[in-house]
This record gives C-alpha cells, sequence and structure tokens, in this order.
C-alpha cells in the first residue's frame, strides 16, 4: 500500500508549529503551560480534528486524538505521537515532529479508508523537557502512575507556581489522573518517531534507525560551599574557593566518562549558579548540574560512585563542604523486540536502508514502557545538531520517516498482532 506523506503538507505543518514560541534570532523556547504552549495546543487540536480524530486532553495535560478501531472502544489503542513542548532556546524538530508524523501518519490511513482493528491514537506529551519545573517527561509519567499527586505539588517554576497549580489552572483536573491512567489493559503498544539528535544515521547514509534501548540517565546536583572573601587581599593558600573546587569536580566528571571507553557513556556540567557572583569576591557558594548517561548501567553506576568519592576528596582537599545529592536516577531500559522487528520488516519490504541503534536521549517512550510493548524510529538530525536554534531534519527523511510510521501502525493495530 502507498502511504507516502503529502510532503508540502508536512512541511507546512513544520512552518507552522515552530511559530509558536519562535524567537526573534532563531529557534524556540516553548515551554510547557505557557501561552505559547496553549497556541501550539489550539494548531494542533486543529491538524488532529482536520485527520478524524476524536481529540481531548488528559488529567497532565497531554493532547490526545483517538481514531476508532473496528473492536471497538474497549479493544487496547496502539499510542503513537511525541513531546509538544521545547527546551530554552532550541530547535523546531525535537518532538515536535513526532507529533506531526504521528497526525500525518495517521491522516494518510484515513484518506487510503484503511479500517484497523484497535484504535489508533496520537498522543502530544506535555513537559518533556526540563526547562520549566526541572523533572523532564512529566506528561508521560503522570499517565502511568510515576508522578504522584504529592510529587506534582513539590515541583515548581521560578515563579513559585507548582505543576500541579499549572495543571489546574490550564483547566487538566490533575486529581482524577489516578482514574485514568494507562495500563497494559488499555494500551497495546506505543511508537515514538523523534529526530536523532546526534550524527550517527548521517554519517552511516541511513535514514532510519530502529532504536533498541534508551540509556540510562542519572542527574546529579552538587553543592559546594566555601568561603566568599575579597578577591584581591586573600592569599591564594588561604582560600576557600567554592567555584575552583566546582571547576576541578567537572573535570573529574568529565574523566571519569572518558575513561570508560569510546562511546561508553557521557557525562555533563550543564548548569553552574555562582554565589555572590562578583569580580571582586572569592565565590563562596556553588551549585552545579551532572548528567551522566550510559546504555550499560554498571558503567553509569561506576561513574556516580567514583564521582561521589572526588566530591569527599577534593572538598577534603580544598576545605569546602561538598554535598551531592541524586535527583534523577533512570535505569537503561530496552525496547520492544516486537516493535523492532516489525520497523526492520517494513524497512526491509521498501527498500529504505536502517540500521540498529541505541539512544542516549531521554523520551517518553521510557515510561509508557512500564504498561505495554515501547519502541521508536529515528530520522536523521543534519550534523547531529539538536537543541538549538540550528536543529533540522530534511523534509525528505522527515517523509520517509512518516511513511514508515504509518506502515508500522498499520500492522500493529491489526487484531493477530
Amino acid at each position: 500500500m502507498n502511504l507516502k506523506p503529502d510532503v508540502d503538507r508536512l512541511a507546512e505543518t513544520i512552518e507552522e508549529l515552530g511559530r509558536f514560541g519562535a524567537l526573534p534570532g532563531g529557534g524556540v523556547t516553548r515551554q510547557e503551560l505557557t501561552p505559547e504552549d496553549a497556541q501550539a495546543v489550539a494548531y494542533l487540536t486543529g491538524l488532529m480534528e482536520g485527520a478524524g480524530l476524536t481529540v481531548r486532553h488528559d488529567p497532565a495535560a497531554n493532547l490526545v486524538g483517538r481514531r476508532a478501531g473496528s473492536l471497538g472502544d474497549s479493544a487496547p489503542a496502539v499510542l503513537t505521537g511525541s513531546h509538544r513542548d521545547s527546551g530554552l532556546q532550541c530547535g523546531r524538530y525535537d518532538g515536535a515532529l513526532g507529533v506531526l508524523a504521528a497526525i500525518e501518519a495517521v491522516r494518510l490511513l484515513d484518506e487510503k479508508g484503511v479500517a484497523t482493528a484497535h484504535p489508533i491514537e496520537v498522543i502530544a506529551f506535555s513537559g518533556e523537557e526540563m526547562s520549566r519545573f526541572g523533572v523532564g517527561t512529566k506528561g508521560s509519567r503522570a499517565i502511568v502512575g510515576r508522578l504522584t499527586p504529592p510529587a506534582m505539588r513539590a515541583l515548581v517554576d521560578a515563579n513559585g507556581v507548582s505543576y500541579w497549580e499549572a495543571l489546574a489552572a490550564a483547566g487538566c483536573r490533575p486529581e482524577e489522573l489516578s482514574s485514568r491512567l494507562r495500563t497494559r489493559d488499555n494500551t497495546k503498544c506505543f511508537v515514538e518517531l523523534h529526530v536523532e539528535q546526534g550524527p550517527v544515521l548521517e554519517e552511516s547514509g541511513k535514514t532510519i534507525g530502529v532504536v533498541t534501548a534508551l540509556a540510562g540517565m542519572t542527574h546529579l546536583w552538587t553543592t559546594i560551599s566555601g568561603a566568599a572573601d575579597h578577591a584581591g587581599a586573600t592569599p591564594m593558600h588561604m582560600r576557600r574557593d567554592a567555584f575552583a573546587a566546582a571547576a576541578e569536580l567537572a573535570l573529574a566528571l568529565e574523566e571519569e566518562a572518558v575513561s570508560q571507553g569510546k562511546n561508553a557513556a557521557v557525562a555533563t556540567v550543564g548548569d553552574v549558579r555562582v554565589q555572590p557572583g562578583s569580580t571582586v569576591i572569592i565565590p563562596g557558594h556553588v551549585e552545579m548540574s551532572g548528567d551522566i548517561r550510559s546504555t550499560d548501567e554498571t558503567v553509569k553506576q561506576r561513574i556516580v560512585t567514583r564521582f561521589r568519592d572526588a566530591c569527599r576528596s577534593i572538598g577534603e582537599r580544598r576545605g569546602v563542604q561538598v554535598d551531592c545529592r541524586t535527583v534523577i536516577d533512570e535505569p537503561a531500559l530496552a525496547l520492544s523486540p516486537q516493535i523492532r522487528d516489525a520497523v526492520e520488516a517494513t524497512c526491509s519490504q521498501l527498500g529504505i536502508p536502517a540500521m540498529r541503534m541505541p539512544s542516549a536521549a531521554n523520551h517518553d517512550a521510557r515510561h509508557i514502557a512500564a504498561v505495554t510493548e515501547a519502541g521508536m524510529i529515528f530520522v536523521p538530525s543534519v550534523n547531529g545538531i539538536s537543541h538549538a536554534p540550528d536543529e533540522y531534519t530534511t523534509i525528505e527523511d522527515a517523509c520517509v520517516g512518516v511513511e514508515v510510521l504509518a506502515h508500522v501502525l498499520l500492522h500493529l493495530a491489526q487484531e493477530d498482532t
């Protein structure tokens, strides 16, 4: 069956969705539960309805469009989609392409008059990024019961608004979440199309990445307390410089990741807050993030352990107090062999070059996998750029991704799969 998407239509939707939260200097900032997000929701609602879907919001602010199946409303649904929000000063493709591809894939089935046994639901997840409330993948966590009401109330943005309050203000009724969870009984499987966010596909000359696993991810938050003193009058040997200790710790974290071998792990310090923040005062207090990822859980935990050892030794040597706490600790996760095989079979039948690969990024698929079979399809990111205004995937590659997704959804939504 020919399920090639409308190139111009897909390109237009990418352009239009990218307008919501667009920045004057390029790029997009579209945080969850903001006016920009509401504009995106209104636009996506129109697209879903135009594709023949029945649209609703769930209690976690995820936008859901449902296509009925011949088995009726009680049959478990095949889910697809990605997130609609963006990080700060990011691009138009991360998350957004997966939502638009899912809508286009279901629209193709509708235009071809193709019926499926199981219903198909397109989800535009809310809150995948960490930029507003400090924790990512909240929409998917919440709907599988991994984000409790107390935790939702404890997450607070820079203005003192809690995640629970933001959901309620958007009319989402988070108090109903426990009665409307995704379970194995109402969810057949989940397939997420996403941009790769790395250079592997492009360098390999492949168009489709068949994602085999999601890397384990640990987020650390380290606080270093020293002494704020005069930058001119305090001799070097008498200083308790919190930032100098932080810099040494950042290099220690990098060294540990490198020492595990090529492509074994990655580690990043991306957020550093220095106080009092004056040119003429030695920093007395520093807070910094740590992000450690690996598809090998043993490797990831080894880096975490050695970094904590470095916190103790560097703190003692420099005379500063170092406190390191774990904010997030997600284990490495193997994705569904069933969906992997379906994607590979589709690519083989269509003559599309594909390769198996893990993902070092975090995705909503991680949490949906707690209740059902979950898989992912990657399309190339030009020059491997992501989380930046220059993020780009060619429309040709995007269209191939939609075609593969449409065929996989059609296969998975049949009664005997």
